[in-house]
């Protein structure tokens, strides 16, 4: 079985509202850095390609924006997620 390392995690339900709601606006998704990877990668064989396409590899420069959209939008539904999740313990 495979041990955590480094500090153990807060309990969700710790600390005061503003705390929580503190905690919940740092979420990150998973695919998150993957994203941005995905991103730099793209820009960087765009930039090399490009004088043996004659520049139209450039073109897929334009495919950077739609990644990152998925991957702003990936994080904010996580952290709406974690938002609900801190409503529901205080609503009940």
């Amino acid at each position: 079985m495979r041990v955590p390392s480094g500090p153990a995690p807060e309990p969700e339900n710790s600390g005061t509202l503003e705390e929580q709601i503190a905690r919940a606006m740092k979420v990150k998704s998973a695919a998150d850095s993957w994203i941005g990877v995905t991103c730099v990668l793209t820009g960087v064989v765009c930039v090399v390609a490009a004088p043996f396409t004659l520049g139209t590899s450039l073109l897929a420069f334009l495919a950077v924006a739609p990644i990152a959209a998925i991957g702003c939008s990936a994080t904010e539904s996580k952290r709406q997620t974690e938002l609900l999740k801190i409503i529901a313990r205080k609503g009940s």
